[in-house]
């Protein structure tokens, strides 16, 4: 009887360590589709600056400098923009390569040179909401109301497909408010 017991418990505990390594493995993979905020081993993973949180589907990390991540990830916009002026050229329609200088360049208050390389990743990318948000708020900086109003109205489409998780919905929530913030303070 003691012997059965302990084999149960066994059994028991079996079970518990498998069902605690699916759920990690589960939150580690959803992790990787959900959670949108780039740091060095995700580039989705979180930043501190307000400005710098393109956290949508489908940013290409692999395919922009690394260190030029690191830079952002460090709040070193300078340093990030310097990278990227070195990366774009000869490949100037570079989605996520033009988003992030387009951040970089938020992020250093350079509005107007922010929204041309967020107009360009906006292009390349049309279904991503990274761009539509920051260019958005860099027309709201620029004081270009109907144009972020623009931006605003696509990610409120975006936002009602079916197509898209709860966490990209959230997500693009977010940005909204933060487009209606940027209008707010542009004034």
């Amino acid at each position: 009887m003691q012997l059965l017991g302990q084999f149960m418990q066994a059994i028991r505990i079996s079970i518990f360590i498998v069902a605690v390594a699916a759920l990690a493995g589960a939150a580690h993979a959803q992790g990787n589709q959900g959670n949108f905020e780039p740091s060095i081993d995700n580039p989705h993973s979180s930043l501190a600056r307000d400005e710098w949180r393109p956290m949508g589907p489908g940013l290409a990390e692999r395919t922009v400098p690394r260190s030029a991540l690191f830079a952002m990830r460090d709040n070193d916009f300078t340093k990030a923009e310097t990278i990227f002026a070195d990366f774009l050229p000869g490949r100037s329609g570079h989605a996520d390569g033009n988003l992030y200088m387009g951040i970089a360049k938020l992020n250093l208050g350079k509005w107007a040179e922010a929204r041309t390389y967020l107009e360009v990743a906006a292009t390349k990318a049309p279904r991503n909401p990274n761009p539509k948000i920051h260019l958005g708020v860099a027309y709201a900086r620029l004081g270009n109301a109907q144009a972020a109003a623009d931006q605003r109205a696509a990610l409120v489409k975006m936002s009602k497909s079916h197509r898209i998780s709860r966490e990209e919905s959230a997500y693009i929530k977010e940005g909204i408010a933060r487009i209606n913030e940027a209008l707010i303070v542009a004034g």
